[in-house]
């Protein structure tokens, strides 16, 4: 207990790699391994180890039970963002669909998706994902709207955005 109450101490002070030693100790120990896991998600989280998080996601996932799906999903969108910024697509890619394989669900991910289709200069493609996108979670309708606009500005096709706008409109009046 007081290796754990030390850990969460130092996590406070920001002295993340004492924390992180006793939270593994802890976890080695078989003492308080779900608290110690927990606060290991939340260092590795501040200190953007995507991989870390995984690996502690898949632990909590066999001790608890709990399943972390869209948690994972969002590291595997971290991760593909981080191979885009260092110019590697095909790593991206395939975090996101690792990602869309462990949460079928994540919008962040078909978000992602259509955001990379776009940069790769198929519109049409992002657009059918934003489309989607929309349709699986109306509230993030106004997250992805402006791009949905350019989209379709590119492909010159504004009769079709107009087309798109009326049945958003209809089918949800406050989106």
């Amino acid at each position: 207990q007081a290796l754990l109450e030390l850990g969460q101490d130092y996590m406070r002070a920001g002295l993340f790699d004492r924390a992180e030693n006793l939270f593994r100790e802890l976890k080695d120990t078989k003492l308080h391994v779900r608290p110690a896991l927990n606060n290991l998600i939340v260092i590795y989280e501040k200190e953007r180890d995507w991989n870390a998080c995984l690996e502690v996601a898949d632990e909590l996932e066999s001790i608890t039970g709990d399943k972390m799906r869209l948690q994972k999903s969002h590291y595997h969108c971290e991760l593909a963002l981080a191979a885009r910024s260092k110019g590697r697509a095909n790593d991206a890619t395939t975090h996101l669909k690792k990602a869309l394989s462990t949460y079928r669900g994540c919008v962040r991910a078909n978000h992602l998706q259509a955001q990379f289709a776009a940069a790769q200069g198929d519109f049409k493609g992002a657009v059918r994902i934003l489309r989607q996108t929309a349709e699986q979670d109306a509230d993030y309708l106004p997250e992805i709207l402006p791009e949905i606009v350019s989209n379709y500005r590119h492909l010159g096709d504004l009769q079709e955005l107009r087309t798109f706008l009326r049945a958003a409109a209809a089918r949800r009046p406050g989106s």
